[in-house]
């Protein structure tokens, strides 16, 4: 008996490899996965963002807050008190009380003066206010003086969801601080 071995071709529908069609369904779920990754990044980014104004109106929050602390004679006492004072765009920082004395609402008027030029250089649209209202003394109570402040700025945001028409819309956004002097 004599051992032969058979070769078989395989039949054009059984070929092992990919078609042309495997490939090109393959290639478009790497450009869909690539893309999603793409509008991570900008989301990330756009977080990222808010994140730094967010952080910046803090800090210039916290600086009027020490400032208002500082000059306790203005704002416990004195005018500040019962005023409002808003500071937008500022083109000069002050240079009164540097090295002078002041009065206390000299000191008050340069730290506002100091503050609105340093939101003016630090957010992009910002601006500043500071609300001081004062609850009278009754009996048993001291009077108690509190003061809001405001830092805004405008947050161009990225729409994150399917519904939403248009690609960046610009909103106000504010940072609010309580102190008392």
């Amino acid at each position: 008996m004599k051992n032969t071995t058979h070769f078989t071709v395989p039949a054009l529908s059984e070929e092992i490899g990919f078609s042309l069609i495997e490939v090109m369904i393959s290639l478009v779920i790497i450009a869909l996965g690539v893309l999603g990754v793409g509008l991570i990044m900008l989301l990330s980014a756009n977080n990222n963002d808010t994140a730094r104004m967010q952080s910046l109106a803090a800090l210039e929050a916290t600086s009027m807050a020490t400032a208002i602390q500082a000059n306790e004679a203005y704002w416990l006492n004195g005018a500040g008190a019962t005023g409002s004072f808003t500071e937008t765009a500022v083109t000069a920082s002050s240079t009164a009380c540097v090295n002078t004395a002041c009065n206390p609402t000299q000191m008050a008027t340069s730290d506002l003066t100091n503050w609105g030029y340093s939101i003016g250089n630090s957010i992009p649209d910002g601006m500043g206010n500071v609300a001081c209202t004062t609850i009278a003394a009754t009996t048993g109570t001291p009077a108690v003086t509190s003061c809001n402040i405001t830092v805004g700025w405008v947050q161009n945001a990225m729409a994150n969801d399917h519904q939403a028409t248009t690609a960046a819309t610009a909103s106000t956004q504010s940072y609010t601080l309580v102190v008392q002097p």
